[in-house]
């Protein structure tokens, strides 16, 4: 699918959404008393959403609910619902109202910026507009609820029915503590109730819960033996069923018209475990904790959205880099700092390696203090000998550290790793590709990202941009690199299980191009994935398909050693349409780089190399982290999104080991030059 069919359905989808907004919805003359307040009894029809009935109610989403705590997001046509006859919220969504607020969307704006530029929470903006499944498009216009209404409490509603029976007090919602690390969808099961029914009581809620989080859980349990699960982004059947706990086929039996690859829009079936008595079996647990009568004991931790986008009350930051200067070998060299015209010494030779990280780093703080940062940076000589980290450790400040970066080599980084833990320090490691750096403790973050990524950003690549080809592995030898081979197979079926059937491998040594040559589609585009780091093989290969391009649309995906080897055919890789997986890259022809270069040289009187990138790169992000949601912004690492220039940050945790970075880079040759092709990264 190219990018103009892209926008196109883009555009075709929003314009939908509109004209459902716009549905003509008649106002129903049929109002039953219910406990002394009197309800519209409205019927749904075909087309009707919440937000268009509140709007010719006048009344706002949550009086529905709230006046029907058994409703889920999904409306059904012939259902009956009730709608206050007056309003019960402030907001309005009439041209009268004086508690809203439209916003027309700028270029490259999202509803976490806007949530946090209005100080309200992403549900409210949701539930204020429809059509925000896809995010947010230049141009478009939604509607910004007032924050003091939006945060407003309500008093518990004493629920009756049509007949006039009256019904027992109750807030409509029980409140539960987390204490096993479980899930949002782990708890939709136990309760019988939607995530989404959950998500509208929990703004900013994330799917994984912090050990002491207090959730409000809706105390309707359904009857039926399934809850509904509304599609927010494109998920396959396997993943969905595993976020449940259940299997591919439970789902597949609950919904048997779909297909594997679910999209935006629509409502799945999850089956629930058969009750013989919801009353008996479905009761508050004994965990559950009253806030009102606990509040001078307990501080909910900070974990969601809305509180990550809570401005913190400023301070200054001490900030240690740990970094292998060699001053046993050093040789004096004269340079100007970026923040002052005072020179330094700086040693020469083998550091001079690392000084182009602290000269890039060095380079993010002077670009943040002109925009508010306070930070002290505190330097010091950390090289592979353990006795040094030991030595550092002895030091009284470190202790006092908002952020320690480095060690730089995997000995002495261990040693302070254990002091990070010990004194719950965040530190970052800015080097190493290992995984196992970050085991075992949660105070660890690693911006080199997992290389078993690679695989899935491979596939999701493929799934976004050459949905409609005919797949390709071409390995070197069968049993060679098994264990990447299946972690490859796996990513495939995990994004294109629809086309399973349509991923061949073949052995590049054996079977030549025979399979390709047989196998291949004329009509439609051929990727071949070559797992293979041997240059000759990889030469003959690239010569093979160059001589038979013509024939076949064929795009080559390599791997990133590719682009560390000398001696491959540019000419071969630019007609094959080539593709590289990348960790990093600077894009020199891009206004940002050359502002960068421009400045490193004017400061330091020569060129800025990949430490420098690297350099500059941990100190904006962390640092702006460390601005944005203050000392504890670890938990507000997965919602910290800002560009970069040689790499790119999205970062999980399961919360008992660190951070991990999982992005990777797609690079594609064309003209002799690598261009980034952006690629959707899945959370």
């Amino acid at each position: 699918m190219n990018i103009k069919t892209i926008l196109f359905l883009t555009i075709f989808l929003i314009i939908s959404s509109w004209a459902n907004a716009q549905i003509l919805i008649k106002k129903s003359e049929k109002i039953v008393n219910i406990n002394g307040k009197e309800y519209y009894l409205h019927t749904v029809e075909k087309g009707q959403t919440l937000f268009s009935i509140s709007k010719t109610y006048n009344v706002d989403v949550r009086d529905i609910y709230e006046a029907n705590p058994e409703l889920e997001n999904t409306l059904s046509s012939g259902q009956k619902i009730y709608i206050p006859t007056h309003r019960i919220h402030s907001i309005q969504f009439g041209s009268e109202s004086n508690n809203l607020h439209k916003h027309q969307v700028a270029k490259g704006e999202t509803l976490y910026g806007l949530a946090k530029k209005y100080n309200i929470s992403i549900e409210a903006i949701r539930a204020a507009n429809t059509g925000l499944e896809d995010g947010l498009i230049e141009g478009m216009e939604i509607i910004i609820p007032d924050f003091e209404s939006t945060n407003k409490k309500t008093e518990p509603q004493t629920k009756t029915y049509e007949n006039g029976g009256q019904g027992k007090p109750e807030k409509g919602y029980f409140e539960f503590q987390e204490r096993n690390h479980e899930t949002i969808y782990e708890l939709a099961i136990r309760y019988r109730v939607s995530v989404d029914s959950i998500l509208f009581l929990n703004p900013g809620l994330g799917e994984q819960l912090s050990k002491g989080e207090i959730i409000k859980i809706p105390n309707n349990p359904t009857k039926k033996g399934f809850i509904t699960h509304n599609i927010a982004q494109r998920i396959t059947i396997n993943r969905l069923a595993r976020n449940y706990g259940l299997s591919q086929e439970e789902i597949q039996k609950a919904n048997p018209y779909i297909s594997r690859q679910l999209q935006p829009g629509q409502t799945i079936k999850i089956p629930l475990p058969p009750l013989k008595n919801i009353e008996s079996e479905i009761t508050p647990p004994p965990e559950i904790y009253t806030i009102e009568e606990n509040k001078k004991t307990y501080t909910p931790p900070v974990t969601s959205k809305d509180l990550c986008a809570q401005i913190p009350a400023a301070q200054t930051f001490d900030i240690a880099l740990l970094i292998p200067l060699y001053f046993d070998e050093l040789v004096e060299k004269t340079i100007t700092t970026p923040s002052t015209s005072k020179q330094d010494k700086i040693p020469n030779s083998k550091s001079f390696q690392f000084i182009k990280f602290y000269e890039g780093f060095r380079l993010a703080v002077d670009s943040l203090e002109k925009v508010g940062l306070e930070a002290r940076i505190h330097v010091f000589n950390v090289e592979e000998d353990v006795s040094q980290a030991q030595q550092c450790l002895k030091n009284p400040a470190l202790k006092k550290m908002d952020l320690i970066v480095g060690p730089f080599f995997n000995s002495s980084f261990r040693i302070v790793a254990e002091f990070a833990l010990k004194h719950k320090i965040p530190i970052i490691n800015p080097l190493s590709a290992k995984s196992d750096v970050i085991n075992d403790n949660p105070f660890v973050i690693k911006v080199i990202p997992n290389e078993k990524r690679i695989y899935n950003t491979i596939a999701e690549f493929i799934s976004y941009k050459l949905s409609d080809s005919k797949i390709f592995i071409a390995r070197q030898s069968k049993m060679r690199d098994e264990e990447h081979i299946i972690n490859l197979r796996s990513a495939l079926f995990e994004n294109l299980e629809n086309r399973w059937q349509q991923i061949v491998e073949f052995n590049i040594q054996n079977d030549s191009l025979s399979v390709f040559n047989r196998e291949a589609l004329k009509e439609r585009p051929n990727v071949i994935i070559v797992y293979s780091e041997n240059k000759v093989v990889i030469l003959d290969l690239l010569r093979k398909l160059n001589l038979i391009r013509n024939r076949y649309d064929i795009t080559v995906i390599g791997l990133p050693d590719w682009l560390e080897m000398e001696g491959l055919d540019f000419n071969h890789l630019g007609n094959l349409n080539t593709h590289f997986p990348a960790a990093e890259f600077a894009d020199y022809h891009s206004e940002e780089v050359k502002k960068f270069v421009r400045r490193f040289r004017e400061y330091y009187f020569t060129d800025p190399d990949a430490y420098a990138f690297k350099g500059f790169d941990t100190g904006i992000f962390f640092l702006s982290a460390l601005m944005n949601f203050g000392s504890n912004f670890m938990t507000c690492l997965p919602y910290h999104d800002i560009p970069l220039l040689y790499s790119n940050y999205k970062f999980i945790t399961d919360n008992e080991n660190g951070f991990e970075n999982q992005s990777w880079k797609i690079l594609r040759l064309s003209n002799y030059r690598l261009y980034e092709v952006p690629v959707p990264v899945r959370r």
